[in-house]
C-alpha cells in the first residue's frame, strides 16, 4: 500500500495545529515532575467510573444546596 501526500494537504494540516495550539495556548500550563506527580491519573479502570459521573452530571443538573448545621435532613431532602 502506498499513500501519497500533496503539499497543499500537509500545509493544511501544519495551519489546523498552529490554529489549535494558539487557540488552546492561554488555558495549558506547563507542569513540573513534582506537580505531575500530585496528579491524579486517568487509567483504564477508572474511565468507565468517570464517564457514569459524567453521565450522571448531566442527568441530575440541579444545583445541590449546601447544609447548615441547623437544619435537618427531612428539610434538605424532599421525599417524595
Amino acid at each position: 500500500m502506498s499513500i501519497t501526500y500533496f503539499a497543499a494537504d500537509i500545509q493544511t494540516v501544519k495551519d489546523a495545529r498552529t490554529t489549535i495550539q494558539t487557540t488552546l495556548s492561554p488555558y495549558v500550563l506547563a507542569l513540573t515532575s513534582e506537580q505531575r506527580k500530585t496528579i491524579a491519573k486517568l487509567g483504564d479502570g477508572t474511565v468507565p467510573f468517570v464517564d457514569r459521573l459524567m453521565d450522571y452530571s448531566v442527568l441530575e443538573s440541579a444545583p445541590i444546596e449546601p447544609c447548615s448545621a441547623s437544619s435537618s435532613l427531612a428539610d434538605v431532602v424532599n421525599f417524595e
